[in-house]
């Protein structure tokens, strides 16, 4: 079951919004800036799922998710890609890295906790 989230997303307005309807929804929400902050901290105290955009400050968020996946102890965290970069080959490389969900920015937050409540059925 999905508690615990870590939201990986430069652009504080949209960390803010991600952090305010999960924390009301139940959710133990934290916030990173960057994949090299991210990366220390999933591998100190891992979520079960990560919300993760993939232009970063520093490593991309592609590089977040391959390396998540590369680790056993992290490979089965799940992983949703919120990107504005909505193009065929996004998508693709959001298969490539092994990533849960793919959602293009701006979203729709009812969508977004469709997608959190089916990963908790898994």
């Amino acid at each position: 079951m999905i508690q615990k989230i870590m939201v990986i997303e430069d652009d504080e307005s949209v960390a803010e919004l991600l952090n305010i309807n999960l924390t009301r929804r139940g959710f133990q929400v934290t916030s990173v800036e960057s994949g090299e902050t991210a990366l220390d901290l999933v591998f100190t105290d891992p979520p079960q799922l990560i919300l993760l955009d993939i232009r970063l400050p520093g490593i991309s968020g592609w590089e977040v998710c391959r390396q998540i996946r590369a680790n056993p102890l992290t490979r089965n965290i799940h992983v949703i890609i919120l990107t504005a970069a909505v193009q065929k080959k996004d998508m693709e490389l959001a298969e490539e890295c092994g990533a849960d969900q793919f959602l293009p920015k701006p979203f729709d937050i009812r969508i977004l906790l469709n997608m959190i409540y089916s990963l908790k059925q898994r």
